[in-house]
Parts: C-alpha cells; sequence; structure tokens
C-alpha cells in the first residue's frame, strides 16, 4: 500500500489515480467500513470483466483507494474531546494494508478544508487530482463546509457513485459506547477484532514490581478511554502476541489515568518500547485495599482468571 499525504496544491502521479475510491474517516475500520471495503472489491471485480463501457477489456483489477482525513474532524470541531480515537494513525495504516489498498491518501483536516463548499471539494481533490473511476461511501457520508456534500452530490458531478445502505449493528460511535463502558467483547465484534491501544512506555513508580507483577505503563494519550479497572489482555511485543494482565485507571500520584500492563511470563526492560495492548475482556472494577498483602493476593486471583479467559484466545494474528 502507499501513501499520500494530499494537499489542495497537490498532484498525484499517473499510477496513483483512477481506480475505485473510499471516503470517510475510517476510525475503528469497524465491520460497517469493510463492508464498504468488500463493495468496493466487487467493483474492481466487475471492471476486470469489462462491464464498466470506457475502460473495457482492462485486464487487470482496478486499484482500490482510500481518502481519509487527519486528524478526525471532532478535533477541529470538538476540541474538548480529548479522549475520542478508536484507532491511531498508525493503526490505521496497518489495517488499511491488512485490508488490501493499494492506495491511501491522507488529507489534512484544517479549518481551511473545512470550509471549501462541496463543490471545491470535488473540483479538487476528486475531478482533478484522484480523478477515480467509481466511488464508494456509505449513505449517511457528508463533506464539505456545513456537511452539506452527499452521495448526491457525488452523482451530480457525473461520478459514478455507489452510496451503501448503513448496517445500524456496527458504527464507530457504538463501538466507542461499548468500549467506555467496559464491554469490551461488544466493542470487538463490532471491530471485527479486538480493541487495542498502543504506545510508548514510560517510567512509573514499580509499585507492582515490589508485589511480582512488574508492569509497563503507557499514557492513552487520544484513544478512547475504556471502563476503569482490571481486564485479560494481549500485548505485542516482539512480534507475536503475549498474554497479560491489564489495569486502567488513576493512581495516587497520577493526574491522568494510566495503563499499566503485566505481561506474563516475560522478563527484561520494557522502557520506551512501543506496544500495543488489545482488551480481551473486563475482570473487575478497581478496588480500595488495606494492604499490599491483599493488593497481591487480590492480583493473583485476577491473574488465574485472567489466564483463563486467554486460554483459547489465538495469539498467532498480527494485525
Amino acid at each position: 500500500m502507499k501513501v499520500y499525504w494530499i494537499t489542495p496544491l497537490k498532484n498525484l502521479p499517473a499510477d496513483a489515480q483512477g481506480g475505485i475510491l473510499l471516503m470517510g474517516n475510517f476510525d475503528g475500520f469497524h465491520k460497517g467500513h469493510q463492508l464498504l471495503i468488500e463493495r468496493a472489491q466487487s467493483l474492481s471485480a466487475s471492471y476486470l470483466v469489462g462491464k464498466k463501457g470506457d475502460i473495457k477489456g482492462i485486464q487487470s483489477p482496478l486499484p482500490i483507494n482510500l481518502l481519509t482525513f487527519y486528524p478526525h474532524p471532532e478535533v477541529l470541531f470538538s476540541p474538548k474531546k480529548l479522549c475520542f480515537f478508536i484507532t491511531s494513525l498508525r493503526a490505521k495504516l496497518r489495517l488499511a494494508a491488512s485490508l488490501h489498498i493499494d492506495h491511501l491518501y491522507l488529507c489534512k483536516f484544517t479549518r481551511e478544508l473545512a470550509n471549501k463548499s462541496p463543490k471545491e471539494f470535488i473540483d479538487i481533490f476528486l475531478t482533478r487530482m484522484i480523478k477515480p473511476h467509481h466511488i464508494v461511501v456509505g449513505e449517511d457520508f457528508t463533506f464539505g463546509k456545513n456537511k452539506k456534500g452527499t452521495p448526491k452530490t457525488l452523482q451530480r458531478a457525473e461520478f459514478n457513485v455507489d452510496a451503501v445502505k448503513r448496517d445500524v449493528r456496527y458504527s464507530s460511535s457504538r463501538a466507542r459506547a461499548f468500549i467506555e463502558s467496559g464491554d469490551v467483547i461488544g466493542a470487538a465484534h463490532i471491530l471485527g477484532r479486538p480493541y487495542e491501544i498502543e504506545g510508548y512506555v514510560n517510567n512509573g513508580h514499580k509499585q507492582a514490581r515490589t508485589l511480582g507483577y512488574p508492569t509497563a505503563n503507557i499514557s492513552i494519550d487520544r484513544f478512547i478511554r475504556p471502563a476503569m479497572g482490571v481486564y485479560a489482555t494481549q500485548t505485542y511485543l516482539n512480534g507475536k502476541w503475549h498474554n497479560s494482565l491489564s489495569y486502567f485507571g488513576r493512581r495516587k500520584l497520577e493526574k491522568e489515568p494510566i495503563l499499566e500492563t503485566h505481561i506474563f511470563d516475560f522478563q527484561g526492560d520494557l522502557y520506551r518500547k512501543r506496544l500495543r495492548i488489545r482488551f480481551i475482556d473486563y475482570i473487575r472494577k478497581p478496588q480500595k485495599f488495606k494492604n499490599a498483602w491483599d493488593v497481591k493476593q487480590q492480583l493473583t486471583a485476577d491473574a488465574l482468571i485472567a489466564k483463563r479467559k486467554l486460554a483459547y484466545v489465538c495469539s498467532s494474528e498480527k494485525i
């Protein structure tokens, strides 16, 4: 997959133009987004067999391309929503590649872009720059100033457009609601995979180490925040997933909640390493303890529960 940062003044190489174009924020790359990609793949195959007139006889499928925005428009329109994203930009690129996107166009979302009319957006990015053969969007897709552009706007501009009916079971907002409530299994059903957070390991206070459960501490930045508590998780390290136990919550000396993860059967220094942590199941809410002995006893019980929940989870998947 080739990635292009695009601006109104930029031109694309000829081999990055045309094709089947998907458009949207694609935060989470959930099953609803995957339905759009499947529709684009079907259209790509239909062009292959020469059913679309002007390119009849083509010998290979049309490329499947994605135009998305960074940062998410909510950052501009609702700056107080500090914790919002389901997927980081890094994860979005990784998921797009795994779903066989050929070219990904990253459009920086600015106030200037938000103020462009639908016609200006079409003229700059579609007619002049990308020149798609066909466009696939959700039926509720909007673009341009005040969200005035719709799939019908694209059709009136003489583009071939498929507006895919929305499946109400799958949406980024529903996935966020499940994550915030701690129902990470429900979120996984929407996403098609476990919800995950990634980030760099920071220095902690090493209190858990004295109890026999050393943890890697990660700040979650602008990710949507899961419900506070203890989770059965898996941590991606050195090219594979390791079973782990994670706690998300506040410590006495910390202003913001942090994610602490103990990787089972692992020894080594994780400081400044980048980890991916995926949430498999919720174990319990945060508790207060009288002393360190009680904490250790509870951690031991949590670890046993986590290992049972993780016993049948596949650890070979590398997405």
